[in-house]
């Protein structure tokens, strides 16, 4: 899920911010794994 905040532009340059949830299930115990990460940064359109 991520959000960009166009209203808040800079010569055309706007800042995000995400937040990535990813869970991935197995029997192997190995390969069983959950992540989560936060990141900002900024887009640009074109």
């Amino acid at each position: 899920m991520g959000i960009v905040f166009r209203q808040v532009s800079f010569m055309g340059v706007s800042p995000l911010a995400r937040v990535v949830i990813e869970r991935n299930r197995s029997s192997v115990e190995f390969y069983d794994y959950s992540r989560k990460r936060a990141e900002i940064g900024f887009s640009k359109s074109f």
